[in-house]
């Protein structure tokens, strides 16, 4: 690396020599350097002599460095409540004593709060190396911590070689911690497959898991239990294990259901978060669609003569995959059983547990009488229980003033001109 450049002017007659004094150079660093001075002359004809170079070795007079932490080390584990006293080991690589070194030590918790701090002062002599033992840490606190070290003197020439950090973790000597429920997963295509409950555990703490006891049950939307089971976990300190369970398990009905696990080792040393673990599973076929409702019209409708009327309907995609370019049909049918209108929807795509509202291709002009809604599904499916819905509803004359009769006068009655005549009529409301 270049430290330092610098460029200088001169005029010389021929066979004339002249010593050229550049500016101070400062060295920040030490160990051994190079300087080279070389000519720029623009039509220099000997070039072979217009560099020269020199070996230089530059010394730093003031250096404290941290060259070791050696409690706590990197990814240390301690025991909860097993106090420690850090310590770490220094040289001062300078070329002078100092009596008034200070050194600083600080620890800070995963949420970067300061739990312990000290200062130590002593001296140190120069090409010397020593060690630093600060006061106690108590480790009363569970989690993960980063201890900090700093020396420092006034004059240090090299102060990125002052700071050294290391992580730690404090620990309960018995702590056993859920991780996640392997199987069943949360979505079930029903079936008379056969499963196995699995569960992933880890042992967190310093001493070994012996037939610790977790707790397996399932129970369905009533809150029936379904199936129960308990694992004997056995885990070394700090190692992760799947376990599983020896009892069958069967998801042949469509429900929802609920896994809860639970970790009930009397030795647990204190019970957390992290000692339950809760999952929906929910059971379905893997492809069904069911017509859940007609909105127009809906089941029992009235509607007026000569509406217009487009039908709509209501479906969901209870399956667990989606759904694409499934077909279905549309009818209206009288009392008499001819059909009144028919239509085919093609639905696009359609994910899994959601509901959609459709609309017809077709409109029909709504005719007096009683009237049955069919809507299929055209498509095969799992489930064919709820791929059709049949409702019903009336078109019926809801405002209908009719004239019946002119009773005067009547047909072909002669009238005498010059005189005043009374018409009247029979009106009625054939409307509802």
């Amino acid at each position: 690396n270049v430290v330092s450049t610098q460029t200088n002017f001169i005029d010389l007659e021929p066979e004339e020599s002249e010593i050229v004094t550049f500016d101070s150079i400062f060295l920040n660093r030490d160990g051994r350097h190079e300087l080279r001075v070389f000519t720029d002359l623009a039509a220099d004809s000997f070039r072979i002599n217009d560099t020269s170079k020199v070996t230089i070795f530059a010394k730093k007079t003031y250096d404290l460095k941290i060259q070791r932490i050696i409690r706590p080390t990197e990814n240390q584990l301690f025991a909860l409540d097993d106090a420690f006293r850090p310590f770490v080991n220094f040289r001062n690589d300078g070329l002078k004593d100092d009596d008034s070194t200070y050194f600083y030590a600080m620890i800070v918790n995963q949420m970067g709060d300061t739990v312990y701090t000290d200062t130590v002062i002593r001296a140190t002599n120069f090409f010397s190396s020593g060690q630093v033992l600060f006061k106690e840490y108590d480790s009363n606190e569970v989690g993960d911590f980063t201890f900090y070290t700093r020396t420092f003197i006034e004059e240090d020439q090299v102060r990125e070689n002052d700071t050294m950090s290391s992580r730690f973790k404090v620990v309960t000597s018995k702590d056993l911690q859920l991780l996640e429920i392997v199987i069943p997963e949360s979505a079930i295509v029903a079936s008379n497959d056969t499963l196995y409950p699995e569960v992933r555990i880890r042992n967190n703490g310093l001493s070994e898991a012996v037939n610790a006891p977790v707790s397996m049950v399932i129970t369905d939307l009533n809150a029936n239990v379904i199936w129960s089971d308990t694992l004997a976990v056995n885990l070394t300190s700090f190692t992760t294990g799947l376990f599983t369970s020896e009892k069958p398990l069967v998801f042949s009905k469509l429900d929802d259901y609920f896994v809860d696990i639970h970790n009930n080792w009397s030795d647990e040393y204190e019970y957390t978060a992290d000692d339950t673990l809760s999952i929906k599973v929910v059971v379905r076929f893997e492809k069904d669609l069911g017509i859940v409702a007609h909105q127009r019209p809906f089941d029992g409708d009235t509607l007026e003569l000569e509406e217009l009327v487009v039908p709509r309907f209501q479906a969901i995609n209870i399956g667990l995959d989606t759904l694409d370019n499934v077909a279905v049909e549309i009818t209206f049918e009288d009392q008499q059983g001819a059909t009144q209108l028919i239509d085919t929807v093609q639905l696009g795509f359609l994910g899994p547990q959601m509901v959609y509202n459709f609309i017809g291709n077709e409109s029909w002009n709504a005719q007096e009488g009683l009237f049955t809604y069919t809507t299929k599904v055209l498509s095969s499916d799992d489930n064919e229980e709820n791929n059709g819905l049949e409702t019903s509803f009336e078109v019926v004359v809801r405002k209908d003033l009719a004239v019946n009769a002119i009773l005067f006068p009547t047909m072909d009655t002669s009238l005498l001109t010059g005189r005043m005549h009374q018409p009247v009529v029979r009106l009625s409301n054939q409307g509802i």
